[in-house]
């Protein structure tokens, strides 16, 4: 993780805490992944949404044209406006 620090973001709670992870692998000058999603929260959903979504932002601003994920649920990247 150290190596790859920069392609992290980090969701923080009100207490400080750290509520949930993700990072954007980036694979070519068009594609990325979202990879490392994890909240250990009771708010799970809206903090993953805020993860990806910030990674998105993040992935527009360099140009990618495709990000995708894999995942074993599919529907909370469908709501995301991801497509499988």
């Amino acid at each position: 993780m150290c190596r790859h620090i920069k392609e992290y973001v980090v969701a923080e709670g009100q207490d400080g805490a750290i509520v949930g992870t993700a990072s954007l692998k980036i694979y070519s000058t068009e594609l990325a992944e979202v990879a490392g999603l994890a909240s250990g929260t009771t708010s799970r959903a809206r903090v993953g949404k805020a993860l990806v979504e910030s990674l998105l932002v993040d992935a527009r601003a360099v140009g990618l044209k495709v990000v995708f994920g894999l995942t074993r649920k599919p529907l909370f990247f469908i709501r995301l406006g991801f497509q499988v």
